[in-house]
C-alpha cells in the first residue's frame, strides 16, 4: 500500500507558534522589505526553501508572514557591512540567523515526521476487508476524522492553553510592545554585562550584588513586559529562546508519534485471526492458517470470501437461533459467490470448508430456533398442529443445511488436499445431525426411519476411513462410539426383521470398546474433554441395558454407567448437563422394571439416585434449572405409581406432592420469563404439562389437574378420549363425561 502524505497538515499549527516567537521576542524592522520581496521574488534564495513545497508556499502565501518571510529569505552575512549602525545590525543579524536556525530545525522536524510516516504506512500490515463498503466504510472516515481532530488538539490547542501567560501570547498583547528594539537590547546588554561582572565577586557578597543590580535595572525592563500577564526579564526571555523552540518541536513530534501509534493500532484491530465456532458437538474445527488479507486491489473472490467469515465472526457473538440464523444465511451466499469465481486450489478448498462450516452451524441455530418460531404452549397461542407444523418446516430447512454441509466436506476429501481428514471427520459429523432430523421428519418432508438409518450408515463409514489414518485421536473415537451406540438405538428401537439381537450387541461392543480406547488415550493438560467422553460413555451403557433382555445383565450395565457418571461428575462438577444425564439415564431405565415385581424396590432406589444424584444435584447449583425442576417432577410421578401399586399411599403421597411441587416451580418460571421455555420443543412441553396434570390428580388436587387439561384440550395437545382412557385422570372423568357427553 502506498500514499501520498502532505506534510502541511501537520506543520501547519505550529506556524503561529513561530510566528508569534518571531514577531514578539525578536522584533524585526521591516520598513527594509521590498514590494518585489514581498511578492515572493526572494524565495529562491530562502533557506526556508529545503522544507519541500509543503512549508515555503504555505508560509508566503499567510499575509502575516509574508513581510518577515520576505525579509529573513534577503538577509545575509553582507547586511552587517552596510548598516550604518554596526553595532544595532549585527545584533539584527544575529536574531534574524536564529529565526533562520528554527526555520532549518523545523524543516529537519518535518522530515522526521514525514519518514515517521512513511515506516507506519509500510509497517501497518493490510487489513482483511476492504473499507469501501457499507458500515466499514464510515467507521473508517470517522476514525480518520477523529485522528485529525485529536492532533489538532494536541498540537495547537492544548499547547496554546497551558503556554498562554509565557511562550504563546496573544497577537492584541504584542500590539502593546511599543520599546524600540535598540533600547531593548540594550538594557539587556547591560544586565548580563552586570551578571558577568558578579560572578568575579566573592560567594558571601554575590546575593546582595545581583539583587542591587537586577533592582536597578527594573524600571527600564519593566517596559518590555508590560502586558505581557506574568513579569519577566528581557535576559529571561533571551535564554528561553531555545527552549521555546525545543518545547514547540518535542511536542509536534511525541503527539505526532502518539496519533500515529493510535492510527497503527486502529488500523491493525481488524488483522487479528478469526475464530471458528463449532457448529455441533464433536465437531473438528480446522487449525489452519488465516487467510491472506483483501486490499483494494485484491480479486472480488477474495474480498467476497474476507466479508464472509467476518460475518461469520459476527454471527459467533449472537445467541443460536432466529438472531443468528440471518446472519448465517448472509454468510453461506457470500461463501457460494465466492467459490464459484476464479481462486486457487488452496484458496478453493479452504473456501469450500467454511462454507461446509457455516452449513453446519446454520443447521444448528435452526434447530435452537424451533423453541422460539413454534412459541410456548403455555401461552396458547398456537396450537398443536400449528406448531408441528411450523417445526417440521424448520427441521426440514435444518435438514438441508446438513445435507450440503455432508456434501461440501466430502468435495473437500475429492480434491485431496490439506483438509482432507478434517473434512472426512466432519462429514460423518453433519450425517449424523442429518440422520437426527430425518427422524424427526416424515417421509413427505425428507425425512424418515429408512433414510436416517441409511444416513448413519454413510456416518458410521465416514468415521470408519478417518480411523485408518488417526486411530488413536480420542475426538474421533467418541464420534464413532456415538455413532454405533445410535445404530443399535435404532434396530432395537425399529427392529428390522433380518436383524437379531446378536448383531445389534456387536454395534453396542464396538461402540462401548471405541469409548474405552478414547478414554485410554484422552489428556486433560491437552484440552480433552474428560467429562463430555465419560459422559457419552455412561449414556451408551444405559442404553444397552435400556435395551437388553436379561434384566440381571441390563443392572450391571447400570451399575457400570453409573460409575462412569460419577466421575465425570469429578472432572465438571459445575456442569448440570451431566448430572442431568444422570437422572433421566436413571428414571428411563426404571420404565424397563414396570411390572417386574422382584425389581421394584430397586427401581425405587434408582429414582431416589436420580432425584438426590442427578436433578437435586443441579439444584444446589442452580436453583432456577428448569430441566432439573421437570426431572424431578418425572422422577417423583414414577415413584409414586410405584408406591401406589405397592398400597404404600403415604409414602406415595410425600412422592406425589413433591412432583406437583417441582412441575408447579418449573412453570412458574416459564411464564415469568417466556425465553426459558423456547429451549424446550412444543411436544415436550405438553406432555410436561400432562404428567402434571396426572400428578395433581392422583393427589386429589382435581380444580389443578381440570385447569392443566383443559388447556390442553384448547390447544388440542391431547383429545377427550385420551383423557377418558387414561387410569391416572380418573378422578376427572366424571367431570370430563359429563362436559364433553356428546363429543364422546
Amino acid at each position: 500500500m502506498s500514499r501520498t502524505i502532505d506534510t502541511a497538515c501537520f506543520v501547519q499549527p505550529l506556524l503561529p507558534c513561530v510566528r508569534a516567537r518571531a514577531t514578539n521576542v525578536f522584533p524585526v524592522d521591516l520598513s527594509r522589505a521590498k514590494d518585489e520581496d514581498i511578492a515572493g521574488t526572494a524565495h529562491q534564495n530562502s533557506p526556508l526553501e529545503t522544507c519541500g513545497s509543503c512549508i515555503g508556499p504555505s508560509l508566503q502565501s499567510s499575509r502575516p508572514w509574508r513581510n518577515v518571510y520576505s525579509a529573513f529569505a534577503n538577509v545575509g552575512p553582507e547586511d552587517s557591512s552596510q548598516s550604518t549602525d554596526g553595532h544595532s545590525d549585527g545584533i539584527r543579524f544575529n536574531v534574524l540567523q536564529e529565526a533562520k536556525e528554527a526555520a532549518d530545525l523545523i524543516q529537519g522536524k518535518t522530515e522526521e515526521l514525514r519518514q515517521a510516516i512513511v515506516t507506519a504506512d509500510y509497517e501497518v500490515k493490510p487489513t482483511p476487508y476492504t473499507p469501501v463498503e457499507g458500515v466499514e466504510a464510515v467507521q473508517f472516515y470517522v476514525t480518520c476524522a477523529m485522528l485529525v481532530v485529536a492532533f489538532w488538539v494536541g498540537n495547537y490547542w492544548v499547547p496554546n492553553l497551558i503556554f498562554k501567560d509565557t511562550v504563546f501570547r496573544d497577537e492584541e498583547v504584542v500590539d502593546e510592545f511599543t520599546v524600540p528594539l535598540e533600547d531593548t537590547l540594550e538594557d539587556s546588554r547591560q544586565v548580563v554585562d552586570s551578571q558577568q561582572r558578579l560572578q568575579s565577586k566573592s560567594t558571601e557578597d554575590f546575593n546582595s550584588s545581583k539583587k542591587e543590580t537586577l533592582e536597578s535595572q527594573t524600571p527600564a525592563v519593566e517596559k518590555v513586559v508590560v502586558g505581557f500577564g506574568k513579569g519577566r526579564s528581557m535576559s529571561q526571555l533571551c535564554s528561553s529562546s531555545h527552549a521555546f523552540k525545543e518545547e514547540i518541536n518535542s511536542i509536534a513530534f511525541f503527539v505526532s508519534s502518539i496519533v500515529l501509534k493510535i492510527g497503527a493500532a486502529l488500523v491493525s484491530l481488524k488483522a487479528m485471526g478469526r475464530s471458528t465456532a463449532t457448529g455441533s458437538k464433536g465437531k473438528r474445527s480446522s487449525c489452519r492458517n488465516e487467510p491472506s488479507a483483501v486490499t483494494a486491489s485484491g480479486s472480488s473472490a477474495k474480498s467476497i470470501l474476507a466479508e464472509a467469515r467476518r460475518l461469520g465472526q459476527q454471527a459467533s457473538r449472537k445467541p443460536e437461533g432466529v438472531l443468528r440464523s440471518p446472519v448465517l444465511k448472509s454468510c453461506v451466499e457470500l461463501f457460494r459467490r465466492g467459490i464459484t469465481l476464479p481462486l486457487s486450489p488452496p484458496e478453493y478448498e479452504e473456501a469450500l470448508f467454511d462454507l461446509a462450516e457455516v452449513l453446519l452451524q446454520l443447521c444448528s441455530s435452526l434447530q435452537a430456533g424451533v423453541g422460539q418460531i413454534t412459541g410456548s404452549p403455555l401461552e396458547g397461542k398456537t396450537k398443536k398442529g400449528q406448531a408441528v407444523g411450523l417445526q417440521c418446516q424448520n427441521l426440514a430447512e435444518a435438514a438441508e443445511m446438513c445435507r450440503e454441509s455432508a456434501e461440501a466436506f466430502e468435495s473437500v476429501c475429492t480434491l485431496k488436499g490439506q483438509l482432507e481428514q478434517e473434512a472426512l471427520v466432519n462429514s460423518g459429523v453433519a450425517l449424523s445431525d442429518w440422520s437426527e432430523l430425518a427422524l424427526e421428519l416424515p417421509e413427505s418432508n425428507g425425512g424418515g426411519l429408512t433414510l436416517a438409518k441409511d444416513i448413519l450408515l454413510r456416518a458410521f463409514e465416514r468415521y470408519s476411513a478417518a480411523l485408518l489414518s488417526t486411530p488413536v485421536d480420542v475426538e474421533l473415537l467418541v464420534n464413532y462410539a456415538d455413532c454405533c451406540v445410535r445404530r443399535a438405538e435404532l434396530e432395537v428401537d425399529h427392529p428390522s426383521s433380518d436383524v437379531q439381537w446378536n448383531a445389534i450387541k456387536e454395534l453396542y461392543e464396538l461402540g462401548l470398546g471405541a469409548y474405552a480406547s478414547a478414554c485410554a488415550n484422552a489428556d486433560a493438560r491437552i484440552g480433552d474433554d474428560l467429562a463430555g467422553l465419560l459422559h457419552n460413555w455412561g449414556s451408551g451403557l444405559f442404553s444397552f441395558a435400556e435395551r437388553s433382555p436379561d434384566l440381571e445383565e441390563a443392572l450391571n450395565f447400570v451399575k457400570s454407567g453409573q460409575e462412569k457418571f460419577f466421575t465425570a461428575i469429578k472432572f465438571g462438577s459445575t456442569d448440570a448437563n451431566i448430572r442431568n444425564g444422570l437422572g433421566e439415564c436413571l428414571t428411563s431405565f426404571v420404565d424397563k422394571l414396570q411390572g417386574k415385581g422382584d425389581f421394584l424396590q430397586r427401581g425405587l432406589d434408582l429414582l431416589q439416585a436420580a432425584c438426590n444424584d442427578g436433578y437435586g444435584a443441579v439444584l444446589k447449583i442452580d436453583s432456577s434449572n428448569i430441566a432439573a425442576l421437570l426431572g424431578l417432577g418425572e422422577a417423583y410421578l414414577s415413584a409414586g405409581k410405584i408406591l401406589i401399586g405397592q398400597g404404600l399411599f403415604p409414602r406415595a403421597r410425600e412422592s406425589l406432592s413433591e412432583s406437583v411441587r417441582n412441575f408447579e416451580r418449573a412453570f412458574e418460571l416459564m411464564k415469568q420469563d417466556a425465553e426459558k421455555s423456547t429451549k424446550f420443543k412444543y411436544e415436550e412441553l405438553c406432555d410436561s404439562l400432562y404428567n402434571f396434570a396426572c400428578a395433581a390428580a392422583l393427589l386429589e388436587f382435581e380444580s389443578k389437574a381440570v385447569e392443566i387439561v383443559e388447556h390442553l384440550l384448547a390447544i388440542d395437545a391431547v383429545c377427550i378420549e385420551d383423557v377418558m382412557k387414561d387410569f391416572d385422570l380418573r378422578n376427572l372423568h366424571q367431570y370430563f363425561l359429563s362436559k364433553y357427553a356428546k363429543k364422546l
